[in-house]
């Protein structure tokens, strides 16, 4: 990830919302009215519980421009506060970095020239900050009739993960950067806070894809927890075991140390592996049924039906 640099002065507008229309998500609804009041060459999204330092603004105007993007993804310093957080949230590092391709995603880029050639679904981007340029598809992304049927569940990616998509499957270039000198964010603020927060996305970021959700799931399971089973259910201690979990804890500790994340939850990777694992469980079935209650909403998947009253 790229590092940015620091300066920046900013005008500030309120800017009061109309009605929700039906079908639309109350934070995707947000971003296309605010994208159709601003002015300029860029669009800049972020969300409330993200801090951001002076020069952010334009610090990710300039990766922009610096290295031609249509879509600039920058990552804050993710905060965690109670047990919950730190068990679970820095889960997230766990996923992005040590199992997703990004080395495969840049190559597949790099040798697919073809705009019917790139797959959307490989992009990722977070929405806290994110820079697109006002004449890449975000915009057309957010009025679209794919984004108004994004149920309240995919409303935290909507506004970075679909445009990041179309974006990449569009030919176009999306850039992921490193922003924790100067964003940080705290997404939940208690266990239950959290677990409920990662029920109504985790679903949401596979796409309602089964077959991704076992994918990813057993690669889980098999890579991060099942070491740690064979310690109590192997008949005999093996060396490989040993060093299968030597690899485990050097990568909770790289990552820790390199993204400022708490010690306690790389320590305890055991249990938050195993709740992660029950989260993403809970999501697809929850979402899937009665659905999960967020902010006085009722989130579903795209395959049900919603009720969304507000932005998220």
């Amino acid at each position: 990830m790229r590092r940015l640099g620091l300066r920046d002065e900013c005008e500030h507008r309120v800017i009061s919302g109309t009605p929700l229309p039906e079908g639309w998500t109350g934070k995707g609804w947000a971003c296309n009215q605010l994208s159709q009041a601003a002015r300029g060459e860029f669009l800049f999204f972020t969300d409330a519980d993200t801090a951001h330092a002076p020069g952010t603004v334009s610090a990710t105007v300039e990766a922009a421009r610096e290295y031609r993007a249509d879509l600039v993804s920058a990552w804050p310093r993710l905060l965690t506060v109670t047990l919950g957080e730190k068990l679970i949230i820095p889960m997230i590092l766990v996923l992005g970095l040590s199992i997703y391709p990004h080395w495969l995603v840049c190559f597949y880029k790099d040798t697919r020239t073809s705009r019917r050639e790139c797959q959307p679904s490989r992009a990722a981007a977070s929405g806290r900050p994110t820079v697109s340029s006002c004449s890449s598809p975000v915009q057309a992304t957010n009025a679209s009739a794919a984004t108004r049927r994004c149920t309240i569940t995919s409303s935290r990616t909507c506004p970075s993960a679909a445009p990041s998509r179309r974006i990449w499957g569009e030919g176009m270039r999306l850039l992921n950067c490193d922003s924790q000198q100067f964003s940080t964010c705290r997404m939940y603020r208690s266990f239950a806070e959290t677990w409920e927060g990662f029920t109504k996305n985790m679903r949401a970021a596979f796409e309602d894809s089964l077959a991704g959700f076992l994918f990813i799931g057993a690669t889980q399971f098999c890579g991060f927890r099942l070491p740690f089973v064979f310690l109590f259910v192997a008949p005999a201690f093996h060396p490989l075991i040993a060093v299968q979990i030597a690899i485990i804890y050097l990568i909770r500790l790289v990552l820790a140390w390199r993204f400022r994340t708490s010690w306690l939850s790389a320590f305890l990777h055991p249990l938050g592996e195993a709740l992660c694992l029950g989260i993403g469980l809970n999501s697809w079935r929850r979402l899937a049924s009665k659905g999960v209650q967020w902010k006085g909403r009722t989130y579903q998947t795209s395959r049900g039906n919603s009720s969304d009253q507000g932005v998220n």
